[in-house]
């Protein structure tokens, strides 16, 4: 993959598994992260986050609020190859509204 996310990716997951995923990786709530990557390899990715001012300059952004995993739009489920995830806060109901995200 562009961003170098080879090493996080888990064949159990639908996409990865079938061959079918056409993006990178969607970084949920990483802000830092996928932009410490070049402009290029962020094409190939997705910033899923609640601040839009995030998305003010970036066409990789997609608003999402963790509290909502359903909201995630259609066309993104089953995507990508890698999904890498840095809650705003740790708590057991946190942690399965993003599980229930990588899901799908």
């Amino acid at each position: 993959p562009m961003c170098g996310c080879a090493g996080l990716v888990n064949p159990r997951l639908p996409a990865a598994a079938s061959g079918e995923a056409r993006l990178d990786a969607a970084f949920l709530s990483t802000p830092s992260l996928f932009f410490a990557l070049s402009e290029a390899e962020r094409s190939g990715c997705r910033l899923l986050d609640f601040d839009r001012e995030l998305g003010a300059s970036e066409p990789c952004f997609v608003p999402f609020d963790f509290r909502a995993p359903e909201a995630l739009p259609a066309d993104l489920r089953g995507a990508f190859r890698a999904v890498i995830i840095d809650p705003p806060f740790i708590t057991h109901e946190v942690w399965r509204a993003y599980a229930g995200t990588a899901r799908m």
